[in-house]
């Protein structure tokens, strides 16, 4: 009887001991796909577990133009037709889908002349600036963006007719983009290219219905040489001399707000500044005294345009400042219904497909705005989800939109209520307002908004409520920049293969230069892990947090710009801590947790040791020299369960009345 017990003891240990490496070789194999499977319907990337194989023959019930129009013969990149989950239950209804390509949201392509400028040259060549403040994210360097959202209009002519023009293609100029002229700060500052500008101006002018009526001004080169043909001989020789070192774009900090002053841009302009004279020098000593006044022309030379200088008392090459938009008045976002094309002619050169002439083209009525920029910033086509003026763009107006209509359900409510200023002057009446949920519930739906919270926080209190108090709180951070999977996805994206090896050895500038690439794609790889953790670890027969009967998650991002997850667990048959001996509770908690190093020669001692070992930041010293977590914490051979101290009456009184006054 014994050695049966021990042989069905030895195989269900077997049996656990096999699920558990499926479950984490799935796991592993999960966290390692990319979002590449491409749907034929919809062009939106997707990963294995959300795409089918599209065969038509599965579908032998829908009609043949719904068929026609959702299989448009787009292959993913192992060559086979899929189509997403979402697209195949619509198309079984007999129904074309709101996120299908045939249904108005066809991409143009991109023209030569537009695909390789940079932010501020497809700034300069829009009919719509949109401002906001950008903020630079710590420890890492993504962007943030806060505050409103300005769409100022701007007349092209005053571009065309301000950017010096410079005599070789190659030759570039610094510029500052701002609000206003007289602003010391500025919203994007780089080195751009006249010509290519005007190139791609032109192209537009040619093939974009919005940019007919722009005028250029193509006398400009043949007035210039007709004045000073010397000069320009000249410039046209020391250009070509320099063409090797300008055929790149050099991006300088632009997170600078327009009430800021500017020392570190000043001061790179110095240095340039500095630099050129002395090339001048050089150059001026090895030249006759005709040459020299030559020379003397180039480094003084007068161009026409109404730019002024960072500063005046400064000589040589310098940054221009530039304000199309001063003395503009800005237009409201959604009364503006071309503002989308305008502000992004790079991105619809041809000036359709934007959400206006979807809306107004076909009735496709149930696509929301929030919708088009889910397929937008998901397509497989990332013009969109690099851009990062267009992610703000599509975060400003899809909360506007909720809030627009909020209000406007707030509005018609308040026509049956008999509410007057005298009664929200009235502290009692406005309380019991405030009690209630009136006076800020009809913004439950815009996610951030104190109402949104205090609605996931009753959800959280029912579950407690019924449930009792959760077993397990575990916050998941996203580990971006040790994860070569978000970086090999993002470079995939972009034609190239990197393997394990080469990601570990990049600086982490570079990771974080590749994450500010493509953050749509970065945050959608950690959705993707996170999910896949919970379903083949968490949630799986495995069970290494016990059976979860129960779980509540937010997902938020940090400081740095990354998300992270905090997820509360009920777990069955769990001991409660106001009932359960202690004895009980740390047998439970010692079955599950350990804080003890594994063996070096485990694959996960290398894991442990570098990401769960605390480190000091600026984060757990904020107040004081000592961490505010208390590490390092005293070692103990044994787990200990800390009572609290019992609070005295009046402490307990306190408390009571401090606390908010409950939903009625």
């Amino acid at each position: 009887m014994t050695i049966l017990l021990t042989d069905r003891m030895r195989d269900k240990t077997r049996k656990q001991t096999s699920r558990e490496k499926r479950h984490i070789s799935d796991f592993k194999r999960s966290k390692k796909e990319f979002a590449s499977y491409i749907c034929t319907c919809c062009h939106r990337t997707w990963f294995r577990s959300s795409v089918i194989q599209a065969v038509k023959k599965n579908f032998n019930k829908t009609k043949t133009d719904i068929i026609s129009k959702s299989f448009t013969n787009y292959k993913s990149f192992d060559g086979l037709e899929y189509i997403c989950k979402s697209c195949s239950s619509t198309v079984k209804s007999n129904k074309l889908p709101i996120y299908a390509v045939n249904n108005g949201l066809q991409l143009d392509s991109i023209p030569e002349e537009l695909q390789n400028l940079s932010e501020l040259e497809s700034v300069l060549l829009s009919q719509r600036i949109l401002f906001y403040k950008l903020l630079n994210l710590p420890r890492g360097g993504q962007k943030g963006f806060k505050g409103n959202l300005v769409n100022v209009p701007v007349n092209l002519s005053k571009v065309t007719s301000a950017l010096p023009r410079t005599p070789t293609e190659a030759g570039i100029i610094p510029v500052k983009l701002k609000r206003k002229l007289q602003y010391k700060g500025h919203h994007i500052h780089q080195t751009i290219k006249p010509q290519a500008i005007r190139h791609g101006l032109s192209w537009l002018k040619r093939h974009n219905k919005y940019y007919t009526n722009v005028q250029i001004d193509e006398t400009w080169e043949q007035r210039s040489r007709d004045e000073e043909e010397e000069l320009w001989e000249t410039l046209q020789e020391t250009n070509s001399d320099n063409d090797h070192d300008n055929t790149h774009v050099e991006n300088f900090d632009n997170d600078h707000d327009d009430t800021q002053v500017e020392n570190s841009a000043n001061e790179n302009d110095l240095n340039t500044n500095n630099q050129d004279q002395e090339m001048n020098e050089n150059e001026i000593q090895h030249t006759n005294s005709d040459e020299e006044n030559v020379q003397n022309k180039v480094q003084g030379i007068q161009y026409d345009t109404c730019l002024h200088p960072s500063n005046i008392m400064h000589t040589g090459v310098e940054s221009y400042s530039i304000a199309p938009g001063e003395n503009e008045i800005p237009k409201p976002l959604f009364m503006d219904k071309q503002c989308e094309a305008l502000a992004f002619p790079t991105c619809f050169p041809y000036g359709k497909g934007t959400f206006s002439d979807i809306q107004h083209s076909n009735g496709n009525g149930k696509l929301s705005l929030k919708k088009y920029f889910v397929n937008r910033l998901t397509n497989v086509d990332t013009r969109f989800a690099t851009n990062m003026s267009y992610i703000f763009y599509a975060l400003y107006a899809t909360e506007k939109k909720q809030v627009d209509d909020a209000i406007s359900i707030a509005v018609r409510k308040a026509r049956k209520q008999d509410i007057t200023a005298g009664q929200l002057k009235d502290p009692g009446r406005l309380k019991e307002i405030i009690v209630k949920d009136q006076a800020f519930q009809f913004l439950q739906q815009v996610r951030g908004s104190p109402s949104y919270w205090q609605h996931a926080q009753f959800e959280l209190l029912a579950l407690v409520r019924s449930k009792g108090p959760f077993t397990w709180f575990l916050t998941l951070s996203c580990a971006d920049t040790k994860w070569p999977e978000t970086v090999q996805s993002i470079a995939a994206q972009k034609g190239r293969i990197i393997s394990d090896e080469e990601v570990k050895n990049m600086s982490s500038g570079e990771v974080h230069q590749w994450l500010r690439k493509n953050p749509i794609t970065a945050a959608r790889q950690f959705d993707h892990r996170l999910q896949s953790f919970f379903k083949n670890v968490i949630l799986s027969k495995m069970e290494p947090l016990g059976k979860v009967t129960c779980y509540f998650q937010r997902t938020e991002f940090q400081l740095r710009g990354s998300p992270h997850a905090h997820i509360a667990l009920w777990v069955e048959n769990a001991p409660r801590l106001e009932t359960a001996p202690n004895e009980e509770i740390v047998s439970f908690i010692d079955k599950y947790i350990t804080c003890s190093l594994p063996n070096p020669d485990d694959p996960l001692y290398e894991h442990v040791n570098e990401k769960q070992r605390h480190s000091h930041s600026v984060a757990c010293k904020k107040k004081s020299n000592s961490c505010r977590f208390h590490y390092p914490k005293p070692p103990s051979n044994r787990t200990i369960i800390a009572s609290a101290k019992p609070e005295s009456n009046d402490t307990v009184e306190k408390h009571k009345n401090s606390r908010m006054p409950q939903r009625c």
